[in-house]
């Protein structure tokens, strides 16, 4: 493993080898002291780990690590643009981080934080690791596109999958992303992001198959979870999601817009009691 840091920003990168056998890359930021909790983010479609900068300067000086990974086919992770095997390949690549994170900051309390496909990965990753952390926020989840989607489109995306999965079939207007317009520029002057390239058939199939895995599993994930979704999100379907993660047993629903000076501390904090207070129900049936 390669670790390269810049000592005066407490910022590092390194790489992995992923499922796949190519390398996958991830950056973290750590406090001056030993970080009292860590902070692991899962990014969404068509970006990268580092463009989470306000999470960053709010919670690294709050003693909190965060760590990032760029998934495969992103940002500096090897890979054909926006194209994957499986979607559990993903998931896969949030594992080994997590090991990592577990091995450099061990007996510490890891929280798990995705973003829109981020979140759908996410998700995807509780299912069968919930076990690996203290609680999960997950921000505009990706469980049900926005809009209807006609049967016959998925049926030829599905075809396409296999003949040519790496086949461009939509991407993301980037006026979407944001009300903020400095957000939206950034976006597009960011030289990770291929905002000329277009979701492969293969990776459209993958996140289709992937929601419907979640929901059909969901009922498996007892790790508190916090959800902020936008009532006003035009890219991830508000009202599905507000519906769909009722089938979480302890979930917590917020939209954000209703306040928006709202800051992540609040939401640790909730999660952090929600954690004590599973914990003293369970000692109290030991």
């Amino acid at each position: 493993m390669v670790v390269n840091k810049n000592i005066f920003m407490n910022h590092s990168y390194s790489h992995f080898k992923n499922i796949s056998g190519s390398n996958n890359y991830y950056q973290f930021w750590l406090p001056n002291e030993n970080p009292d909790q860590i902070l692991l983010v899962v990014h969404g479609f068509a970006e990268h780990g580092g463009r989470y900068k306000n999470l960053i300067d709010h919670f690294l000086p709050l003693n909190y690590a965060i760590y990032a990974l760029d998934h495969v086919g992103h940002g500096n992770s090897d890979g054909y643009r926006y194209y994957v095997d499986s979607i559990f390949d993903f998931v896969d690549s949030i594992k080994k981080l997590t090991e990592i994170v577990k091995v450099s900051h061990p007996n510490k309390q890891v929280f798990i934080l995705g973003h829109s496909m981020g979140g759908l990965l996410t998700s995807l990753a509780l299912i069968d690791h919930q076990e690996e952390y203290e609680g999960a926020i997950l921000s505009s989840p990706l469980i049900k596109n926005y809009g209807y989607i006609s049967p016959i489109l998925i049926f030829i995306t599905r075809i396409l999958s296999v003949i040519f999965p790496k086949f461009g079939v939509n991407s993301i207007d980037a006026e979407y992303i944001s009300r903020d317009p400095k957000v939206v520029k950034d976006y597009l002057n960011d030289p990770l992001i291929s905002i000329k390239s277009k979701i492969t058939a293969k990776l459209a199939v993958e996140l289709i198959n992937g929601m419907k895995f979640v929901l059909d599993n969901a009922y498996k994930i007892t790790l508190p979870i916090k959800i902020f979704q936008g009532m006003g999100d035009v890219i991830v379907d508000p009202n599905g999601v507000e519906r769909n993660f009722t089938l979480f047993p302890n979930v917590d629903f917020s939209d954000p817009s209703t306040n928006p000076n709202k800051r992540f501390g609040e939401l640790f904090r909730k999660i952090s009691s929600k954690v004590d207070t599973a914990w003293e129900s369970q000692s109290d049936s030991i």
